[in-house]
């Protein structure tokens, strides 16, 4: 099989993508202040970015061939993905959300450092665990992605710039 013909045919739908676009653009549209300018289209690009990387090629090269692939998709959907959509929140939304008896109090907890990571690095055991057990659902697959964009996301402080 040849470069180019695996890039056409590597594409793969995979619903729970598609359906957690719509969850976050439906989401977005129901905020505060949420209106087409800058920010969106930083979110929108953020949504298409994490989209791309869950059904194109870089999909199947990741979980069947490349553990490189592999890597560039965590590195997206940890690092490059959530600050993406937090930074195309509104700063009205944001606000809002921060006033938030529960939401204020998870971001200050989240806010420390050492929680932070005892999470972040917990949970990253938790899924290769399963990934090296042999355990082989697709679902559970999707799901693991879909928890590694909440949780970078919920572990980025929104803040206000200065």
């Amino acid at each position: 099989m040849s470069v180019l013909h695996f890039l056409g045919t590597g594409w793969s739908f995979e619903p729970w993508a598609v359906i957690f676009a719509l969850a976050l653009i439906a989401s977005y549209a129901a905020l505060p202040g949420s209106r087409l300018n800058g920010k969106s289209l930083v979110f929108a690009s953020g949504i298409f970015l994490m989209v791309l990387t869950l059904v194109s090629p870089l999909d199947y090269l990741g979980r069947n061939y490349l553990f490189s692939a592999h890597m560039v998709q965590h590195i997206l959907l940890l690092l490059v993905i959530p600050l993406m959509l937090l930074s195309g929140i509104p700063e009205k939304a944001a606000e809002k959300a921060l006033t938030m008896p529960i939401a204020g109090g998870v971001m200050k907890f989240l806010g420390n450092p050492i929680p932070a990571w005892l999470l972040g690095v917990g949970s990253m055991w938790v899924w290769h665990g399963y990934a090296v057990s042999g355990l082989r659902v697709p679902r559970l697959h999707y799901t693991r992605h879909a928890h590694h964009i909440c949780r970078s996301g919920a572990l980025f402080r929104i803040r206000k710039p200065g």
